[in-house]
């Protein structure tokens, strides 16, 4: 099973987890290959993709509103919640992170 971050987050519990169906709907929202946008992120940080797929692995892996997205991340700030996004790959990817 792919490892989920979960985090207390203005008073309530939230976990996110980059599932098949995450994987799946960010990929087609941001119209790019997964691997190919966690890349990207690291040259060119885009809040559009920070907010696509804070949402599309909030609720467990089963995907909430950009709104809700956008509440996590005015609540931790750009720079925490791009750090709870790493948290959330390397989750779902811990041999990327011993490679």
């Amino acid at each position: 099973m792919i490892s989920g971050v979960t985090r207390e987050i203005a008073g309530a519990s939230h976990t996110f987890r980059l599932k098949t169906r995450a994987k799946r709907a960010i990929e087609g929202r941001l119209d790019s290959g997964f691997m190919a946008l966690m890349g990207g992120l690291e040259k060119d940080f885009s809040i559009n993709a920070l907010t696509v797929i804070i949402a599309e692995s909030m609720n467990d892996g089963a995907g909430a509103s950009d709104d809700a997205a956008e509440d996590v991340i005015d609540e931790l700030g750009d720079e925490a919640a791009a750090e709870l996004l790493g948290e959330i790959v390397e989750a779902a990817f811990p041999e990327a992170k011993e490679g």
